[in-house]
């Protein structure tokens, strides 16, 4: 009992740190998937990045990234980014999740992390699941830009631009990073859950597995911030 005792703790971390790359990597297959998607986008609109915050005229929640109120559906849980504009669409404006997920990739499970983890803020429900982050760089070009989303020529550096990122959640609201101008800005639950990394789509198409204090720390803005490129 005891050699078995100790063999399972010395195995026991080694088969976890294996589980959690498998899992990495099929986040990394997720992101490539949403990279293609928004690229077919890109293209289909002037080469325009997808915007974040676009209002539609007899929406009740305007151009929302995701459902600001909570809308219930017949199980007692909230439309979220997938099935609310799916689903209500005279309520829950479409996001550019769900564009990419709905009519590009034709598959809502691509935004989710298997290591996502349910939190306190807009835990994913059983049909509602995300786990990537848009950046504020290329939705509208920055909140405090007034819009439109930029043009891919106006990103001198694609292959260091973020597109999106993993947050480490699992929630049934899409999320985006800054809210000013000094990216990132990251929110305290956002967590890197592959062995304390987490994977990020660049606007080339590559995906990138890196160190939490990519996100954390305040350097490299022009990874975040095409102006400063």
């Amino acid at each position: 009992g005891l050699i078995i005792a100790i063999l399972a703790a010395i195995l026991f971390p080694v088969f976890a740190k294996a589980r959690e790359k498998a899992r990495g990597a099929t986040c990394q297959s997720n992101l490539k998937q949403i990279g293609t998607g928004e690229m077919m986008y890109v293209q289909d609109y002037d080469e325009t990045f997808p915007e974040v915050y676009r209002a539609h005229n007899g929406v009740e929640n305007g151009g929302d990234a995701w459902p600001m109120s909570c809308v219930n559906n017949p199980k007692g849980e909230c439309y979220g980014w997938y099935t609310g504009p799916k689903e209500m669409p005279s309520k829950i404006s479409p996001n550019v999740a769900y564009l990419i997920a709905d009519t590009y990739c034709k598959n809502g499970q691509i935004f989710a992390c298997p290591s996502g983890s349910r939190g306190w803020w807009c835990p994913a429900t059983s049909r509602d699941n995300v786990s990537y982050g848009y950046t504020n760089n290329l939705a509208d070009g920055w909140i405090a830009w007034g819009g439109p989303a930029p043009t891919l020529s106006f990103v001198k550096k694609p292959s260091e631009t973020v597109m999106w990122f993993e947050i480490g959640k699992a929630a049934y609201a899409m999320e985006l990073n800054g809210w000013d101008d000094n990216l990132p800005g990251p929110w305290s639950d956002w967590t890197a859950n592959h062995n304390e990394m987490r994977n990020i789509l660049w606007v080339d198409g590559h995906v990138k597995t890196v160190k939490d204090d990519m996100v954390r720390k305040r350097t490299h803005q022009w990874y975040w911030d095409c102006r400063q490129q």
